[in-house]
């Protein structure tokens, strides 16, 4: 039985770009006979001191009537909002997938390494350059979405190829970029800018059992970044690295298989 299947109440935190919806970029009728639990921390309002604190005060919302412990997913930096979570409300989760996550930078030195170092590097230096881009890319995400999506995998790897030869994953994929660089932009700046900082001590107030998946082949997030966290968590923590698996591909194998 699948870690999905044992549990009654999963929550999947999507990355950046992303959306609620990114759960069915590999799969189709992912999570059956589990309520999922539909965080949306792009849907949050654009007051508020500190995003993460609005993530959490959303999540208990949304958990009001749940019945059971919550299986909370992270996936790419929607792993910083799932080990916020998890942290605030450790009598609530009860297990913490990350896959693909992105860790604090300051853990160590991965931005070098990382395919969207010009973003992370803006949103720490150059913050309203960050938003015209983000506003120009926006832009070109109505007019011609797939130009989007063609740059952004001009130097993936074979699985990731693979994927991209599906509509239906170019199509969440597209609409997901639409949401983050349009819709929601500046929920968008502001996680980004949230995720640069320093959350390094949410890591100590994970109490719950954690698996963390990573693609060896991933140059979004490095697999040193899971290395890291699974260092710096200290309730039980282990990592399945994926042989030549790469961002979005150890995510379907995850629900294949996790």
């Amino acid at each position: 039985m699948s870690r999905t299947a044992a549990v009654s109440n999963v929550s999947f935190l999507h990355g950046l770009s992303g959306r609620p919806g990114d759960a069915n970029l590999g799969s189709r009728g992912l999570l059956a006979g589990t309520r999922v639990i539909g965080t949306k921390p792009l849907g949050l309002g654009g007051d508020g001191d500190n995003i993460l604190d609005q993530t959490v005060a959303q999540f208990d919302a949304m958990i009001a009537d749940a019945k059971g412990y919550i299986h909370l997913i992270g996936f790419s930096i929607g792993a910083m909002v799932a080990c916020k979570i998890a942290a605030e409300r450790p009598d609530e989760v009860g297990r913490l997938s990350l896959i693909s996550p992105a860790a604090p930078l300051q853990l160590g030195d991965f931005l070098p390494h990382m395919a969207g170092a010009p973003v992370f590097q803006m949103a720490q230096d150059h913050p309203r350059r960050l938003a015209m881009a983000t506003a120009a890319q926006g832009l070109v995400s109505r007019i011609a979405p797939g130009l989007i999506t063609k740059v952004l995998f001009a130097k993936c790897g074979p699985q990731e190829k693979a994927l991209m030869a599906d509509e239906q994953f170019k199509f969440l994929l597209q609409r997901a970029l639409d949401i983050s660089y349009r819709k929601n932009a500046v929920q968008y700046r502001r996680m980004l800018a949230a995720y640069v900082g320093d959350w390094s001590d949410t890591l100590d107030g994970i109490q719950c059992p954690v698996d963390l998946w990573h693609g060896s082949d991933d140059s979004w997030a490095p697999i040193d970044m899971s290395e890291s966290l699974k260092a710096a968590i200290s309730s039980p923590t282990v990592l399945h690295e994926i042989k030549g698996g790469e961002h979005y591909s150890t995510l379907t194998k995850f629900f294949a298989e996790g």
